[in-house]
């Protein structure tokens, strides 16, 4: 639900009409959950194929417009605006709680909290919600990892992390 509102408030912030809700179709339970969560909106949920890493706003813009974004470009260059789930669910919380409230989770300088999805060689793998400021070597404590090398954070473009690394925080600062 905080999804869908969220959505929903960023669409009345630039006049939109329609929201789109892209999810990869071998997702079933979230397609599930989600679509029933857009049931009576103005927001649908739109299939997606499985294109990693990169291919699913593309593939999403065209599928739901039938526009082409250009080499390089943008979605907004072709009249779409596209935002990821996580912050359009914090959009929502912010709105209904409060900029203040918001602004008091996490770090000065990134404020609300993060969606890390871990995996590998730990004892209990999952998605773990922290505030902004967590340090890497917090979320391997929680979630059961051991005589870890390195950790590999934000995905296939992001940065691997040696141990003496472990102390850094997951903020836009660090």
């Amino acid at each position: 639900a905080e999804l869908v509102r969220g959505m929903q408030l960023a669409m009345e912030a630039v006049g939109a009409k329609d929201g789109v809700i892209g999810i990869k179709g071998k997702k079933k339970c979230a397609v599930e959950a989600v679509q029933a969560a857009c049931n009576g909106t103005n927001v649908r949920v739109q299939l997606l194929g499985d294109y990693y890493p990169a291919g699913d706003e593309y593939d999403l813009v065209f599928n739901v417009t039938g526009r082409l974004i250009p080499p390089a470009g943008i979605p907004l260059s072709v009249g779409v605006v596209v935002n990821n789930v996580e912050t359009f669910a914090a959009s929502c919380l912010g709105a209904h709680r409060g900029g203040a409230w918001y602004a008091g989770i996490g770090t000065s300088a990134s404020a609300g909290t993060k969606i890390l999805s871990v995996s590998g060689d730990c004892a209990w793998p999952g998605l773990y919600e922290y505030p902004f400021g967590v340090s890497v070597s917090e979320v391997l404590e929680d979630c059961g990892a051991k005589d870890i090398q390195a950790v590999q954070v934000s995905g296939p473009s992001g940065v691997c992390l040696c141990a003496p690394e472990f102390g850094r925080r997951i903020a836009f600062e660090d």
